[in-house]
C-alpha cells in the first residue's frame, strides 16, 4: 500500500522541495495551504491539493480540519513545513503521526537555545536579554540584532508571527525594542557577526548524524543579511565539528538545520530550524534527499549517508535574487559596486533553481504569473 503524505504550506519553497522528492520516489502526496496560489499545487508530483482554514486566523478551526482529512485519508502521514504547523502539532492533538524533530523548543526558543549553546562551549553573538526600555537608552554598537525570543506565539487562538529585525541608530533601536517590549514582554538584543553565512543540514536520531550537508550562503535578503537567494555547497570540518557537536549535546532526532556567521575563521550560532527549510532545493541538487532521509527515519528505515558534490548553486530567483539586487541598488554602497553586484546578479552560468526544474516546471510558471498579477494589482492601487 502507498503511503499518503500531508504536506502542509505549499506556498513555501521548501514544501515544492519535499513534494517533488517524495513524489519521485512514489509516495503519494497532498498539497496543502490557505493560500490558493501555492506553487506546490502545480507540481506534477502532488495528486491532489487541499485548502486548510489559515491557522494564524483560527488555530482550533485549523486542528479540525486536519483531523478530519486523517481521519478520511488511509495512512496519513504529516510533513509540517512551516513554523505555524509544527507549533500547532507542538500544543494540539493531532490523529496523525508526524514527522517532527525534537527537542523542537530549541527551534522555537531562540533565548533557550543560545542559553544551551553558550553552556556547551558554542559561540553566540553578544547577547542581551531585554526586557524593559530603559535598557534600550545609552550608546551601543550600530547595526545590532533584536530578535524575538520565538518566531510565532498562539495567542488568542491566532498564530502571531515576528521577525527578526536590524536597528542601525540608536532612534531606530528604541521604536523598534519599545514594540517589541509592547507586544512581547522581552526579546534579544544581539551584535551585527560580519562575514558570511553558512548553514549545516542534517537527519538525525537521538544526537547521531545519519544524513549531512553543508552550504555557504552567497547572497542574502536584504543584501545586509536575510534569508540566502545565492548559495552553493561546500565542505568545512570545522563547521562540520561544530554542529555535529550541538546536535549531540541536544539529542537531537529529525531534521535539522544549524545556522552560523562565519568570521575570521569562527562560527557564531544564529538559530536552529527543527523543520523542512528555504533552501532545500539545493541539497537535492547536489545529491541529498533530505526529505525521503526524514520519512525513513519516522518510518524506521535505515539511511545511507551520501557523498554530495561541491560548488553546486542555486538561486531563489524570484523574488528573492530580485529583492536583492533591488536593496543593493538604493543602497548607499559606492556606484562601482553596485555594478559589480548587478553583473554578478546578471550571470547565470552553472545555476541550479529553487522553483525551476526542467521536469516540473508548472510550479514556476505559475508562481511567476501570479506575482506578475499581484504586482500590476499593487501598481494600478
Amino acid at each position: 500500500m502507498i503511503q499518503t503524505i500531508i504536506v502542509t504550506n505549499a506556498e513555501k519553497r521548501s514544501a515544492l522541495a519535499v513534494i517533488r522528492s517524495l513524489g519521485k520516489q512514489g509516495l503519494n502526496v497532498i498539497a496543502c495551504s490557505d493560500t490558493r496560489f501555492s506553487p506546490g499545487f502545480y507540481s506534477k508530483y502532488c495528486s491532489k491539493h487541499l485548502i486548510y482554514p489559515s491557522p494564524k486566523k483560527d488555530v482550533k478551526s485549523f486542528v479540525r480540519w486536519l483531523n478530519k482529512l486523517c481521519e478520511t485519508t488511509e495512512d496519513p502521514l504529516i510533513f509540517p513545513i512551516g513554523d505555524d504547523i509544527t507549533l500547532v502539532l507542538k500544543n494540539h492533538k493531532i490523529n496523525a503521526k508526524a514527522i517532527l524533530s525534537s527537542p523542537i523548543e530549541f527551534a522555537h526558543n531562540k533565548k533557550k537555545l543560545f542559553n544551551f549553546a553558550t553552556k556547551h562551549g558554542v559561540l553566540v553573538p553578544k547577547t542581551k536579554t531585554i526586557t524593559n526600555k530603559d535598557q534600550l537608552k545609552g550608546a551601543k554598537k550600530f547595526p545590532c540584532i533584536l530578535k524575538p525570543i520565538q518566531s510565532m506565539y498562539i495567542k488568542n487562538n491566532k498564530i502571531i508571527s515576528t521577525k527578526v529585525q536590524i536597528a542601525n541608530t540608536n532612534r531606530e533601536l528604541i521604536e523598534k525594542g519599545s514594540k517589541l517590549i509592547s507586544n512581547f514582554g522581552e526579546f534579544l538584543l544581539q551584535e551585527y557577526v560580519p562575514g558570511h553565512g553558512v548553514g549545516y543540514f542534517a537527519v538525525s536520531k537521538n544526537g547521531v548524524v545519519l544524513s549531512d550537508f553543508q552550504h555557504k550562503r552567497l547572497r542574502e535578503v536584504p543584501y545586509k543579511g536575510g534569508p540566502s537567494s545565492l548559495r552553493k555547497s561546500i565542505y568545512d570540518q570545522d563547521l562540520d565539528k561544530v554542529s555535529s557537536k550541538l546536535l549531540k549535546k541536544l539529542n537531537w532526532t529529525g531534521l535539522g538545520m544549524v545556522e552560523f556567521r562565519k568570521h575570521k575563521n569562527k562560527f557564531y550560532l544564529m538559530e536552529i530550524n527543527g523543520r523542512a527549510w528555504g533552501s532545500l532545493a539545493l541539497a537535492e541538487h547536489a545529491g541529498v534527499d533530505f526529505p525521503y532521509d526524514a520519512y525513513k527515519l519516522t518510518i524506521g528505515q535505515s539511511i545511507k549517508k551520501q557523498n554530495y558534490l561541491l560548488n553546486i548553486k542555486c538561486r531563489w530567483l524570484i523574488p528573492g535574487d530580485i529583492y536583492h539586487i533591488i536593496s543593493v541598488l538604493k543602497s548607499s554602497l559606492p556606484r562601482s559596486e553596485k555594478l559589480a553586484r548587478l553583473k554578478q546578479f546578471l550571470c547565470f552560468k552553472n545555476e541550479k533553481f529553487d522553483y525551476l526544474q526542467t521536469d516540473d516546471i508548472l510550479p514556476a510558471i505559475t508562481f511567476s504569473i501570479f506575482l506578475v498579477i499581484l504586482g500590476i494589482k499593487r501598481f494600478l492601487k
